[in-house]
């Protein structure tokens, strides 16, 4: 950020902002700069703030990038942002929305920022066309690699479960063979897949429980997802790409639902529901 003309302070506020993954306060902020360079230089940090710690790590540790390269997570990470930002630069192109080279900046950077969950916005991405800010919405639900500090389900979990799939098809068309699920060569335990399955099952229920919450208020039904969304993952850009800039004329009911799915959001579901089981119990004794 200070090589992008950023004042030291800016810079420093500026990069703990993007590495939290803890959305944009300002959603004009980049749109206010319009500069190719601040652009490149969060879009770079958003894609480092969406890695695996460990394995950072484990490079660091070891002096050896072939890890890094080799990691399947991180594969995936990659692939799906250059695949996704591809698609969405495309569709802006074909629109006629920008020209191609503008097509590929600001693509490219929302998909950055909506796939990290670092909710940045260098462009009026709530004027794009459907395909486009479709896209941008389904990727808010990844949140970058596991250990990171974006929201979402994580790209390791996401793979466990594609990769589930394929087995129970080969496992249905041929009932005697023996498959496991592996990632990097190694099985993945049949405990962690239930426990990523009851982590999917949770998050998409308080997903569909707040979407059905906040169209009480009076908005659509896109409107109340992607308020849904952008509290749960910590994106609030979420929102903007369905005409929700503020929640200034927001009902008083609806501003404390909302800051009561951001805190489930920020926590392990796990954890919060551990914790409102015990409540639940300790209630039940004392009455």
């Amino acid at each position: 950020y200070l090589l992008a003309g950023l004042d030291p302070f800016a810079a420093l506020t500026q990069s703990m902002v993007t590495l939290s993954s803890s959305g944009s306060a300002d959603p004009g902020y980049f749109i206010a700069y319009d500069s190719i360079a601040l652009e490149l230089a969060a879009g770079i940090s958003m894609l480092l703030s969406g890695l695996n710690p460990l394995l950072c790590w484990k490079v660091w540790d070891r002096l050896s990038f072939r890890l890094m390269l080799r990691d399947t997570e991180l594969q995936a990470y990659a692939g799906l942002f250059l695949a996704s930002g591809v698609l969405v630069a495309w569709n802006l192109c074909r629109s006629g929305v920008y020209d191609v080279a503008e097509s590929l900046r600001y693509g490219l950077f929302q998909t950055a920022a909506f796939l990290s969950t670092g909710g940045f916005v260098s462009a009026p991405c709530w004027d794009w066309p459907d395909f486009s800010r479709l896209v941008l919405f389904v990727l808010v639900f990844v949140g970058g690699c596991i250990g990171s500090a974006g929201g979402g389900l994580k790209v390791m979990r996401l793979l466990v479960l594609m990769r589930m799939g394929v087995t129970e098809v080969r496992h249905t068309l041929h009932p005697h063979m023996v498959v496991s699920i592996k990632i990097d060569g190694l099985p993945v335990p049949m405990k962690i897949v239930g426990r990523i399955l009851s982590f999917f099952f949770l998050f998409l229920s308080i997903f569909i429980v707040s979407t059905l919450v906040i169209s009480l208020s009076g908005i659509s039904l896109m409107q109340a997802m992607g308020v849904a969304a952008g509290c749960l993952t910590s994106a609030g850009s979420t929102a903007d790409l369905f005409g929700i800039m503020s929640f200034a004329e927001a009902p008083d009911w609806m501003e404390l639902f909302c800051a009561f799915i951001m805190i489930i959001g920020r926590i392990e579901l796990f954890s919060f529901f551990v914790l409102l089981d015990g409540g639940i119990r300790s209630v039940g004794r004392h009455w």
